[in-house]
Order: structure tokens, then sequence, then C-alpha cells
């Protein structure tokens, strides 16, 4: 529930205008992996940037994206992306989990969240190095931010979010951990006390 409201909040920035949403705020409780905002500039615009890992364990690993830009009604005009050679979606205004008409049938916002499980995040995460790469498909135009017709500046918005997992807990210094042949010892001098009473009853 809490997620589906952040959703309904961050897709209303939309309205107040597209230079608002290029920032992807950081989830409470979760830690910022790698981010980055890129303007498009180009037609068939891509990306790809190598983010080093703190080597830390995570659970919860989130990809979230924002896209502005020339992604009509034609299928063919989308967004791939993807974390090291992992595929996370291709999206278009018909197929990303939310799409804001900018001008009708020809600009679009894109807006989702990827999860990723356990086993996914621990293939990527193994060399503490995480590939981001994005790719408008060719068919995809860019706009400036002085072009109203389309809404302003195309971009693109990313942010891979975890939650640190808590450390496990260490003996503390000083501490005395029993190794088992002390514990066997003392279960045998337990053993040889109880013989000892018995015989003296």
């Amino acid at each position: 529930m809490r997620k589906l409201m952040l959703i309904a909040a961050t897709i209303s920035t939309f309205a107040v205008g597209a230079a608002q949403a290029h920032y992807i705020p950081v989830a409470a409780g979760k830690t910022e992996l790698a981010s980055g905002i890129t303007n498009t500039t180009v037609a068939g615009q891509n990306y790809s940037q190598t983010f080093s890992l703190d080597g830390k364990s995570y659970s919860d690993i989130t990809f979230t994206l924002y896209a502005k830009g020339d992604y009509g009604v034609d299928v063919t005009e989308n967004i791939a992306f993807s974390l090291d050679k992992l595929l996370l979606g291709t999206w278009s205004s018909a197929k990303a989990p939310y799409s804001q008409e900018n001008s009708p049938e020809y600009d679009y916002t894109l807006y989702g969240v990827v999860s990723l499980t356990e086993a996914q995040w621990a293939t990527i995460a193994a060399d503490n190095l995480m590939t981001v790469t994005w790719k408008n498909s060719a068919s995809v135009m860019a706009y400036n931010a002085n072009t109203t017709l389309e809404g302003g500046q195309d971009f693109v918005s990313f942010s891979v979010q975890g939650t640190l997992k808590p450390a496990q807990t260490q003996p503390q210094p000083g501490t005395a951990v029993p190794e088992p042949g002390t514990l066997a010892l003392f279960g045998l001098g337990l053993a040889g006390l109880g013989l000892l009473s018995r015989r003296r009853k």
C-alpha cells in the first residue's frame, strides 16, 4: 500500500512539470547504489555506466526508471534498460507500468519500478561492479526544452536502491567461545562427579 501511495505521489509530480521529475527520491530505509539523469539530445540515444558497489549485503533491490520523450503509440518507439546483461524491461507508452501523455499520441513520460530477485542481485553484485545500460530505439526522436509542443526537455532518469542487511552478530572481544574439546572434558567431569556422589550414598 505504501509503495502504491509513493507511485501515485510521484506520478502527480508530472502535472507540475517534467523538470521536477528528474530527481528520484531514495525510499525510506533504503540506500541508493547508483543513479543517473541524462537529457536526450539525439535520436536513438543510449547510455552505459559502470558503478562500484561497496561490498555490503543488500536485499529488496529495485530499479526505478523515468523516461520522457518520443514514446508514441507505435510500440517500436521504446526504451530498453538492463543491469549488467540482465534485461529488466523494454517499455513503450503502451507497455510501461505507468505512462503519462504529454502530447496526444506523440510525447509520453514513462515510469516504473522493477524488483530484482535475491539470485539476480547476487549474480550482479558478485564482482562489486554494476553496469547500468539504457537505449532508446532508433525511432525515438529527441526534443529540447525550448520545444513547448513536446512538453519540454526529454530525459532519462534512473535509481538503483537496496535495503542494507543487518550485520551478523560477532563475538565481543575478550568473550571466550568454548571449543568442542573443552565442552567434552567439562561433560566428563560432571559425569565423574555424579558417579562419586552415587558411591558415597
